[in-house]
């Protein structure tokens, strides 16, 4: 039923199936329509001046960069985007919220206190936008991390402006859906409480805000199976590589002295 959220954190595919998570973007066509093959998680990364005016949808995590190459910046524009986190299923926990994490910063430095040349914005909501960023403006090159997490729903719409000047920069967000309360299967709990979804765990960006989704006892379970299975790739080089022909020599040299004696 369309009206029936999907039990147990599954996923709802366009049409209405409920799919494991665990199954999105790994190339099969699990839905029956592909559309867990081409929702917005299956985008590593998108670039804010190819979605100016639009909403980018956040189920999990999106890593959202200025621009896909070089770092000029368009003079005289005003780019939005509308940030919108979606819940795994109704009714369970809080509603979903909207958590950014700015890696990097490089624009203008502040003329006068305020950002001039190059400007972002965050804010807040749709129907009541408030700011949360500096009312300067957020520019300059940061070298400290700055996070902003909307409180009123799962909308964070973010502004970027320039003005005439020729200029360079560029900057770096992680957008992570989380919740508050009971966490749903197929979800991580943060240490600060928050919810968000396992597959951003131990991927080396900053999803719950406090950074436990990277250093958890699980993470180092993962480095420690990727560490073994690198060593086991090794030795099975080597083996092939040294061992190998070794063996090969030794019992074709038994083969060769075994039909001399026999003449």
């Amino acid at each position: 039923d369309p009206n029936d959220a999907c039990l147990n954190g599954w996923w709802r595919c366009g049409n209405d199936r409920c799919v494991d998570p665990s199954t999105k973007c790994n190339t099969f066509d699990n839905c029956g329509d592909n559309t867990d093959e081409t929702y917005e998680k299956c985008k590593p990364t998108m670039y804010f001046y190819e979605n100016c005016g639009q909403e980018i949808h956040v189920y999990d995590a999106v890593h959202l960069k200025l621009k896909r190459s070089g770092s000029s910046l368009i003079p005289n524009t005003v780019c939005d985007n509308i940030v919108v986190s979606h819940s795994k299923s109704s009714g369970v926990g809080a509603p979903a919220q909207v958590y950014a994490h700015f890696r990097s910063i490089n624009l203008q430095q502040k003329v006068s206190g305020n950002c001039t040349a190059a400007r972002l914005d965050v804010f807040d909501g749709l129907r009541n936008k408030k700011r949360i960023s500096e009312s300067e403006g957020l520019c300059g090159t940061s070298l400290q991390t700055v996070d902003y997490t909307t409180d009123q729903d799962n909308f964070m719409p973010i502004e970027f402006t320039t003005d005439g000047s020729n200029q360079v920069g560029s900057f770096e967000i992680t957008l992570t859906n989380f919740h508050t309360g009971e966490c749903l299967a197929g979800e991580f709990l943060c240490t600060n409480g928050r919810c968000v979804d396992s597959t951003v765990q131990c991927d080396g960006y900053q999803n719950c805000g406090d950074n436990s989704d990277n250093v958890s006892d699980l993470c180092s379970v993962i480095a420690g199976l990727a560490a073994g299975a690198i060593v086991a790739i090794v030795l099975s080089a080597i083996f092939f590589v040294i061992f190998l022909p070794i063996f090969i020599i030794v019992v074709m040299g038994r083969r060769r002295r075994n039909r001399y004696s026999g003449i």
